[in-house]
Order: structure tokens, then C-alpha cells, then sequence
């Protein structure tokens, strides 16, 4: 069994003939078993298996980067100098009982997950349950103008895939309104705030996440109509902000908006799901 000893963590990826070994995948090439399960439970006695996602090494899509997107993540180990990125989905996972580990040996060491990396796992894993569930009838408005050639989701994600190094997430604010179902007339009142990394980007990052505002801005006011004059949403401003003048409290009140299409458009045959959902 494992013990407190164990080198397994989350993140650990298995040795390919130890995951075939355990029945996890076949040959298949390129395909790579990952350890999921949270630090804390791998060790304990109340925990008979862990959780395991088989996934693909890839070429690094950015929008499937730092836990954009709920359903898929491209998540980057070191290995020696090279950098490695592996293809998740939140689908793929299975289950491995504790004594599969006594037949094999210990996890691959050879690659090297950051803690930056880690933390977008965690964030990964943790978004497909704790996504903000938005009202109805703000969703029902932000979709209600749609058509076949024109998704508003659509249009938003691939003005954040031109952006997408820098911009680390997007997040509506809908203030007093947020749990309320507003009927008739009463428009939503919405901010949008674009966080960038301030950090690693610099200036860079923050004229990329200004000219996503400003294209964002304007894909909300050709849609739903400008303050002056919207009455199903009113954007009332859409603002680039740096990660680190982001605070705890703004975090409490503002929900991500974390977009579906991507995840719609390689999985066609999955249902939509609204980006709150």
C-alpha cells in the first residue's frame, strides 16, 4: 500500500510499461497516464484507489493553457531541457485500486512538473465543479442574439486565443444582480474585467490584454447596443487589469467566465453547456 513515504503526488506521471502493466493503455504512442488525485489522499488508509487521466503528448495550444478551459488542459513538464506538454481531459479519468502500485514500481522522475503547472492542475481539476452558475436569464439574454454565423462565445474566444499568452482569465462582474433572475425590461448591468500577467508579460501583456478589452467592448455594444441605450445587457466598462492588483476581495464578488467553445468545437457530439453551467 502507499504510505506517507510514498514519492507518488499529484502530477506524477507513470513509467509507460508500468501503465501498461496496470491495464491503463495499450501501446498507444504518445499516450501517458498522470497521477490526479490530491496530495493529501494519495496516503490515506480511507482512499483505495487513485484517480488517473491518460492523456497525449501535444503541441502546446494556449487557449488550453493555465486552466482556460474546464473540460481540457495542456499542462507542461521539464524533462532534462526539453519541454514536454501533455493533452488532458477532464473525461479521461480512471480509476487505479492501491494495490495496482505494489506490482509496479516508483513514478517516472525523469520529468519535472513546476509549481506554477501544479497549480493550474489544481485549478483545472477543481473547475469542472466549481464553475459560477450565472441566472438563467442573463445566460438566455447572452445567447438570445445568436445565429448560425454569429456567436457571441464564439466571437469572445477567438479575440482571447489572439491574446491568449498573457491574459490569464476573464471574469464578470454582475454586482447586486449576480443570483437574481431579472425579468421584462430590467437590464443587467455587467463590468468584465481581463487579468493579465503582469509579471512575465510586462507591457506586453498589458497592450494585449487593452486591445482584447476594446475588441470585447466592442462585440458587446455592436450585439446588445451601447450603455446609452441597451436593454437586455449593458456593458458598462470592459477593463484590462494586472494580476497583482487583483485582491482577494475582488476575486469573493467576480465570477470567470470560463468559455465553452473550444471544448464544443473538438468534442462536437458533447451537449452545450452554458459557460456558468
Amino acid at each position: 500500500m502507499l504510505d506517507r513515504d510514498t514519492l507518488w503526488r499529484q502530477g506524477s506521471i507513470f513509467r509507460t510499461s508500468d501503465a501498461q502493466a496496470i491495464g491503463l493503455f495499450d501501446g498507444e504512442e504518445g499516450a501517458v497516464a498522470i497521477v490526479v488525485t490530491h496530495d493529501c489522499d494519495i496516503p490515506n488508509a480511507r482512499e483505495d484507489e487513485l484517480e488517473v487521466i491518460v492523456g497525449r503528448f501535444c503541441q502546446k495550444d494556449k487557449m488550453f493553457a493555465n486552466a482556460k478551459n474546464p473540460r481540457r488542459l495542456h499542462l507542461a513538464y521539464q524533462k532534462g531541457d526539453e519541454e514536454f506538454v501533455i493533452d488532458l481531459h477532464q473525461t479521461d479519468k480512471q480509476y487505479v485500486g492501491k494495490s495496482s502500485f505494489q506490482e509496479i514500481g516508483q513514478p517516472d522522475d525523469s520529468y519535472y512538473l513546476s509549481d506554477e503547472q501544479k497549480r493550474a492542475l489544481k485549478q483545472w481539476l477543481a473547475a469542472r465543479y466549481g464553475r459560477p452558475a450565472y441566472p438563467n436569464s442573463f445566460e438566455n439574454r447572452l445567447t438570445s442574439r445568436d445565429s448560425k454565423k454569429s456567436r457571441l462565445e464564439k466571437e469572445v474566444a477567438s479575440v482571447l486565443t489572439e491574446k491568449s499568452e498573457h491574459i490569464i482569465a476573464l471574469f464578470f462582474d454582475l454586482d447586486e444582480y449576480r443570483n437574481v433572475e431579472l425579468l421584462g425590461d430590467d437590464p443587467y448591468i455587467l463590468r468584465i474585467i481581463i487579468a493579465y500577467d503582469a509579471v512575465e508579460g510586462g507591457s506586453q501583456a498589458r497592450t494585449s490584454a487593452e486591445e482584447a478589452a476594446a475588441q470585447i467592448t466592442r462585440l458587446f455594444h455592436e450585439r446588445f447596443g451601447t450603455p446609452d441605450n441597451a436593454t437586455d445587457i449593458v456593458l458598462e466598462d470592459c477593463t484590462a487589469v494586472a494580476d497583482t492588483q487583483l485582491s482577494l476581495a475582488d476575486i469573493r464578488k467576480l465570477d470567470q467566465w470560463r468559455l465553452e467553445y473550444v471544448s464544443i468545437q473538438d468534442e462536437p457530439q458533447s451537449p452545450y453547456l452554458a459557460s456558468g453551467e
